[in-house]
């Protein structure tokens, strides 16, 4: 088994106050099914940056953005896993992933 890669940026800038989402670029050269989950600090996946940040995680590697945060950058840190099914729920690797979100203020309308 391969682990599963990504090709995610090191900092994602979403505007304050507009609905944004951030796909996680995720790839798998045996094919095997990849999803998302938060980090867990009771397994030490993220030290101080557990869930950090204000976010709806969705398994297909989608993050559903709150920009109603006060401007400022946020810690990410997800694991990215690789299973042999749809169905199952013991991942066959995990990978870390951390990155910012810079949240930043602007006079420009939402686009």
């Amino acid at each position: 088994n391969s682990s599963p890669v990504t090709g995610m940026l090191p900092i994602v800038r979403v505007q304050h106050g507009c609905p944004s989402a951030i796909h996680i670029p995720v790839a798998d050269v045996d094919g095997d099914y990849v999803r998302c989950r938060w980090a867990l600090g009771s397994e030490g996946e993220c030290g101080d940056v557990c869930q950090a940040f204000a976010a709806t995680l969705l398994y297909f590697c989608l993050l559903l953005v709150d920009t109603s945060a006060t401007a400022g950058l946020y810690a990410v840190a997800l694991q990215i896993e690789d299973f042999n099914s749809t169905t199952s729920s013991v991942p066959m690797s995990s990978v870390p992933l951390q990155f910012l979100v810079n949240v930043y203020s602007s006079s420009s309308t939402c686009g």
